[in-house]
């Protein structure tokens, strides 16, 4: 019988022996279960239980399977899922997972646990909750070599040491997934989340579309680098968020290089944020940042650039450059700026911008401006460009073309446009020509009229400008200049030197004051022309000529300079107003001095008389003159009706002493008189300027000529013939003197006692003088004298005379003398002698 001790022996190696065999069992069974497990993975039933389990515990995951492998478990198409019902497909597919589980580094093992994971063939599709969409077969839902590190908690899920390839770039990404909380409610110490409803869309799939296929002309030569910090909550994806940052180098976009790029941004419900976006080149950088907040829909943000690149103005939106081109904008320069953008709608984004600028070589409808700086600020429908400063470039080829310099130079000045109100506005001070503005307001018909009235011959003024207008109704454009202008023309009158200050403003144009230098005469005063009633209103004194202030205040009246001419030095003063559409509204005095003045008539000498308008007459009183050494007084009256062509006139003229040979001159220039004597006479007359004198002329006159030498004038060389055949031996004689009335019909003149006397011969003449038909007279000639023993004579010699009475017909300039009474006696018996005409 064994003893004690063999009886435990015994029972020892019987444990011993059935321990050997559990663990061999368990060991075939552990194999037998891996190998299982390795070909086969878990079991359905049990797999689909644990994704239910995982599915309560608010983790909305799908696995097909699941195997073991070496390295630990690799789950098959896992697909992660949003609980939005419009949500068709997983948020997030990966073909294979590899999942290695990690200690809880010193945490309760029923707190966390934690799994390395490794992931290829991943795809995403942001929920609908995001407010992304993403189009099919964009390469934007692949995702290449994902690794992460996951640790699991009751509350939430961490994502630590991330790393992938996405969009040819390499990411590092850390974030936290808050679970959706069970539907029993969490422990009573956790505070609910308030809800906060789903996210407005930010990109729709088209939208995405659009921005990817953007993206395409942007290249990455370099490296790309993303970090991404986020915070997914299941329960409430609105409040998710995520942070986010990129540099890359060695960028290509549009066919423009840039050194590096950095990009810095969040999302936080209910705002999209771009902390910093910036292109480097060549040490110099665009930035921009911004926020759109997705609740109100409100876009905010600000632009800054240093770089000076024509190349870069290809970056710029389409719409931008569509707006530069239809305004006929164009910069050779990307402009260094700094601007604000909002708060906006986006689609109203550029209606609220504020900030500054600074453009190199811009133009605008042909005015090229070397450099630009200004401010900029557009709230709602109103854009002020304010602060502006230049440099404007010359166009001096085109000074034959525009009548003016067209030098350039700089200036100051604002702008504004009001699209709302359709209403703009302009003010600009500097040196430079305005004729280089007339092409960019070519729109402004008003604007290039004024405009067009003043050029610059070598120099531009210097001026100060305020223009504007609505651009629907053109009558409340509005111009303001003051300014100073050497060697300039108004309306083609040159003036060496201008100093004014001219507005207009409803079709009226002041210029007050006024001050014009031409050589050594002047003007100053004030002057408003108001273009719509054809009303010009001066208060004026100088010394320019008359012509010279018609054509600056209106040009086409075409009075002084044409049918009356001043010259030597002239003073005028005048005061009132000119209607030059029906001179109606004519009303104005003007006292006038002028060393000479030329009418149809007569030049006058030392001329001074008052000048009044008076409805359609205009009228001079009291003129006192000097006439050719002689003086003379008088008046002249015309009236000007714009309505006819006719300009009838008045005139009534007395003088004495008047040098007879110079008024021959003046009536018929060019032909050399050999005459001498002293005229006196007086006439008073009406005729009409825009006729022929002798076609309407109707008056009263008579002349007195003595003391004289008048028989080389034509018209007696004539007479001196005629007599020669009834005194053969009279080879000369004198005219001394020459007296008479006369009166003119229609142009026609009259004279029964004209009356002409020599030292041996006198005649006495009655008849008459047209243009057209020239003299029809008959003389009557005397021999001797009408005192002493000579007046017997005469009383013997005049039957005899008066049979010989001449006949005087023929031009002026060619008169043609004949015996009267013999001509017609020949005639009369039928007889063919020699004709005894005489010229």
């Amino acid at each position: 019988m064994p003893g004690p001790r063999q009886c435990f022996s015994l029972r020892a190696f019987k444990v011993c022996r059935c321990f050997v065999r559990f663990v061999a069992g368990f060991v075939i069974l552990l194999v037998f279960a891996f190998v299982f497990l390795r070909i086969h993975g878990v079991p359905g039933p049990l797999l689909r239980e644990a994704v239910r389990r995982v599915n309560a515990a608010g983790i909305p995951v799908d696995v097909d399977r699941i195997r073991l492998t070496l390295r630990g478990w690799r789950a098959e198409n896992v697909r992660y899922y949003s609980t939005h019902p419009d949500d068709l497909e997983p948020m997030f597919h990966a073909e294979q997972v590899l999942l290695a589980h990690m200690s809880g580094s010193g945490e309760e093992v029923s707190d966390a646990w934690h799994v390395d994971v490794a992931s290829k063939g991943i795809a995403i599709a942001p929920s609908v909750e995001w407010g992304i969409g993403l189009p099919g077969g964009s390469r934007y839902r692949e995702v290449e070599d994902l690794h992460l590190s996951l640790g699991f908690f009751p509350d939430h899920i961490e994502l630590s040491e991330g790393s992938m390839r996405w969009v040819d770039a390499v990411f590092a990404v850390n974030g936290t997934i808050l679970k959706k909380p069970a539907s029993t409610g969490g422990p009573k110490s956790a505070k609910p989340r308030k809800e906060s409803g789903k996210a407005p869309e930010l990109f729709n799939a088209a939208q995405f579309q659009a921005f990817e296929e953007r993206m395409k002309v942007i290249q990455v030569l370099g490296g790309t680098e993303v970090e991404v910090d986020f915070l997914v909550d299941a329960g409430n994806y609105a409040a998710s968020q995520v942070s986010f940052g990129v540099k890359a180098t060695d960028i290509v976009a549009r066919k423009v290089g840039f050194s590096g790029a950095e990009l810095n941004g969040q999302y936080r419900y209910p705002t999209v944020e771009i902390e910093r976006l910036a292109l480097a080149k060549d040490n110099l950088a665009f930035e921009v940042n911004g926020k759109y907040d997705l609740a109100s829909g409100m876009v905010e943000g600000a632009a800054n650039n240093t770089i000076e690149s024509k190349e870069l103005l290809l970056l710029l939106p389409q719409p931008v450059l569509d707006l530069l081109d239809v305004a006929q904008v164009h910069f050779e320069y990307l402009p260094q700026f700094s601007i604000h953008f909002g708060a906006a709608k986006p689609k109203e984004l550029l209606n609220a911008v504020s900030g500054s600028f600074s453009i190199d070589s811009v133009t605008y409808r042909d005015l090229e401006i070397d450099h630009l700086e200004g401010k900029v600020d557009r709230r709602n429908d109103r854009l002020d460009l304010g602060g502006l400063s230049g440099t404007v470039l010359g166009q001096e080829d085109n000074a034959q073309q525009y009548g003016s310099c067209m030098v350039g130079g700089s200036a100051t000045g604002a702008v504004f446009w009001d699209s709302a109100a359709q209403e703009f506005g302009v003010s600009a001070s500097g040196s430079f020509d305005p004729n280089l503005v007339i092409r960019p307001l070519e729109m402004v018909k008003i604007a290039t009229n004024v405009l067009d009235r003043f050029k610059f011959k070598d120099r531009p003024p210097q001026i100060s400008l305020e223009l504007g207008s609505s651009l629907v109704d053109w009558s409340t454009f509005y111009i303001n200049v003051q300014g100073m202008a050497n060697n300039m023309l108004i309306h083609g009158v040159e003036l060496s030197s201008v100093n004014t200050s001219a507005r207009y403003k409803h079709g009226i144009l002041r210029l007050d004051p006024l001050a014009a230098m031409q050589g050594v005469d002047f003007i100053k005063g004030s002057t408003s022309i108001d273009f719509k009633r054809k009303l010009a209103e001066f208060d004026a004194f100088g010394s320019l000529q008359p012509a010279v202030l018609e054509d600056v205040v209106y040009a086409g009246f075409n009075l002084f300079g044409n049918k009356i001419l001043t010259e030597g030095d002239t003073q005028i003063r005048a005061r009132g107003q000119l209607d030059w559409a029906t001179m109606r509204e004519t009303e104005f005095s003007a006292e006038v001095e002028a060393d000479s003045l030329q009418i149809p008539v007569a030049r006058l000498d030392g001329f001074a008389a008052t000048v009044k308008g008076e409805g359609k007459r205009i009228s001079v009183a009291d003129a006192d003159f000097g006439l050719y050494g002689g003086k003379g007084e008088g008046w002249f009256s015309i009236q000007l009706d714009p309505e006819t062509n006719a300009m009838p006139y008045g005139m009534m003229v007395d003088v004495e002493d008047v040098d007879f040979r110079q008024f021959l001159s003046f009536l018929r220039p060019g032909t050399e008189y050999k005459v001498t004597g002293k005229m006196k006479g007086r006439a008073d007359f009406e005729a009409d300027m825009a006729l022929d004198f002798f076609e309407s002329a109707n008056g009263t006159g008579s002349v007195d000529v003595k003391d004289g030498q008048l028989a080389d004038l034509p018209f007696f060389s004539g007479f001196s013939k005629a007599m020669r055949m009834l005194i053969p031996s009279f080879s000369v004689f004198s005219i001394t003197s020459l007296s008479g009335t006369f009166a003119l019909v229609d142009g026609a003149i009259f004279s029964d006692d004209a009356y002409f006397k020599g030292d041996l011969v006198n005649a006495s003449m009655k008849g008459n003088y047209t243009k057209q038909q020239g003299f029809d007279a008959l003389i009557q000639t005397q021999v001797f004298s009408d005192k002493g023993l000579a007046k017997l004579a005469r009383v013997i010699t005049n039957p005899i005379f008066k049979f010989f009475e001449l006949k005087l017909e023929g031009t002026l300039a060619e008169p043609a003398w004949r015996l009267n009474n013999l001509s017609t006696a020949k005639k009369d018996s039928g007889q063919t002698e020699e004709n005894t005409e005489t010229n």
